[in-house]
Order: structure tokens, then C-alpha cells, then sequence
């Protein structure tokens, strides 16, 4: 469990998630009020950082925990109250039953206050992040998950923000794992608005999408761009000698913009080689 200055709230999320898991772990990112001893208090394990680190530190260090601790589940949740306790038992059945290695705690509302452009913009990464449950695009952004034995194992990130639920969710397909959604009800505004600007928290997981994407194919998404660029800038060029050749005028100005084209497309076209050389020495050390 995430937390950063949730004091109003972190009590009541631990004990409620206490009575449906062994231990509850509380994992304090550097909070300035009462957080961690208010979640000791009622019975947490805490972790604390010295300094706010993000989000993404503060679910690697769960999950390193759990692997640590050799647990069978792992379950995450916020602490601020919009994610039900009362629902854990829906995330477990589908594991416990051997159906699923990631279940996704799928949100059936939304707040009512939330902007349409953020509301869009949630269903464009999900529709780009592409992770599919019986058919459908799961809901790429929703932290309330339980992890199994094999995920908690199988899944490495390192994306420090708000992108690792992201990051995460896209590992675990990479690793050909059970993805499974149940639909559960978020309680929005009981702690209050998010600790985190969301321009910069929608630009986490855009970053995160758009590297996992270019990672996964930079042939085509960084490759042909650049080829395209570099044929451009190289017929540009050959334009600018012929006319030289007829008129003795050197264009300086398009000569600079082919020049940067033509660089630019250099750079992309090197950057797809070597990330796909990369890609493929990773892929066939794991196959060792």
C-alpha cells in the first residue's frame, strides 16, 4: 500500500484490508504527517523512505518485499480510500481458482468531477497500451490489483512515477501472464484530490507507453520514420545541387534544413538498429 501524507485515511484502509490478507504493508513515501505511525499503530508493516520517490519506488519496494517474503499474493491498493478493501476477496478468487497470475480491479465508475479531456485521455492509453482480459482493453490504469506467486516473480520494472502500474501491467503480458479483470467501485474524493499534478502524472504514463512501444518495435516506429527522413533529405539535397549546377546559387537556408533532416533520420534509423540489436540479446539471454 502506497502512501504519501494520507494520515485521514491510512487507519481505516489498514484495518478494513486486515481482516482479508496475512499482513498488510504499508509503504510510506516520505510523508511530513502522521502516516507511518498512525499505520503502525493499527497493525502495519511499514516501510519508509526518507524522501517522496514516487510511486513506482514505493510498489518495487512491495514487491521486492513479497518476493523477499516468499508470499503467495500480492495485493495493491491505495491508501487515500477510493480503492474498497471489502473488495480483495474478488481480487484473490480468480488466482486462488489458478484462472489468473494478474487480476485487475476494473473501475465501473469514474468520478464525477473528473474533466472529459482526462477521461479521454485514460481511454486513449488503454486503448494504445492494447493489454487485453477475455477480449477486451483492460483498465491500464487502475492500482487495485493481486499479483500471483509467478507475477510477483516474472515481473521487473523500473519506472519510479506514475507510469510503473502501467509498466507493470505491460510486463506481465510481455510475460505471456494470466490477465484477468473483476469489476469493483472506486469511492473518489474521500482523501482528498491527488497528491500529484495530473498533467505530469498523465505524462508518466504517456512516457512509459510510448517507451515500451519503441522498445517493442523500434524497427517499424523509429526505423521507418527515420528512412523516410533520410530519402527526403538526401532528394533535397540532390535538388539543391541541381539547381546550384544550373545557377551557380547556393540555397544556405534549405541547404541547413535537408541537412538537419537528413540528420535527423540518420539518428532515428541508427537508434531503431541498435535497440533492436538490444531487444534481441535480451530475448535470447532469457532463453538461455
Amino acid at each position: 500500500m502506497p502512501a504519501f501524507n494520507e494520515e485521514q485515511t491510512i487507519a481505516r484502509v489498514v484495518i478494513a484490508a486486515s481482516k482479508h490478507v496475512d499482513t498488510v504493508v504499508v509503504i510510506d513515501d516520505g510523508s511530513s504527517d502522521y502516516t507511518s505511525l498512525i499505520a503502525e499503530k493499527v497493525g502495519a508493516y511499514v516501510i519508509r523512505h526518507d524522501q517522496n520517490r514516487g510511486k513506482g519506488v514505493s510498489l518495487r519496494d512491495g514487491f521486492g518485499w513479497a518476493k523477499r517474503e516468499k508470499y503467495d499474493i500480492l495485493v495493491t491498493l491505495d491508501a487515500d480510500g477510493q480503492h474498497d478493501p471489502e473488495d480483495i476477496p474478488k481480487l484473490l478468487q480468480p488466482i486462488v481458482d489458478g484462472n489468473a497470475d494478474i487480476v485487475i480491479g476494473s473501475r465501473v465508475t469514474r468520478p464525477p468531477s473528473m474533466p472529459m479531456t482526462r477521461r479521454m485521455g485514460q481511454k486513449l492509453v488503454d486503448s494504445l497500451a492494447g493489454v487485453k482480459s477475455a477480449g477486451s482493453v483492460v483498465d491500464s490504469q487502475s492500482g487495485f490489483r493481486a499479483y500471483s506467486r509467478k507475477a510477483i516473480e516474472a515481473i521487473e520494472f523500473t519506472e519510479p512515477g506514475m507510469g510503473a502500474e502501467l509498466e507493470i501491467l505491460l510486463r506481465g503480458a510481455s510475460e505471456s501472464l494470466a490477465i484477468v479483470e473483476v469489476p469493483v467501485v472506486m469511492h473518489y474524493g474521500i482523501g482528498g484530490t491527488s497528491k500529484q499534478n495530473p498533467i505530469i502524472q498523465f505524462s508518466d504514463v504517456v512516457s512509459t507507453l510510448f517507451r515500451d512501444i519503441v522498445g517493442r518495435r523500434p524497427l517499424r516506429f523509429l526505423g521507418i520514420p527515420g528512412l523516410l527522413l533520410v530519402a527526403y533529405g538526401v532528394y533535397g539535397w540532390l535538388r539543391i545541387l541541381a539547381t546550384y549546377n544550373l545557377t551557380l546559387e547556393f540555397a544556405t537556408g534549405h541547404a541547413l534544413v535537408y541537412t538537419i533532416i537528413l540528420l535527423t533520420g540518420i539518428f532515428l534509423t541508427t537508434s531503431a538498429i541498435v535497440l533492436f540489436v538490444i531487444r534481441i540479446t535480451i530475448q535470447e539471454m532469457r532463453g538461455r
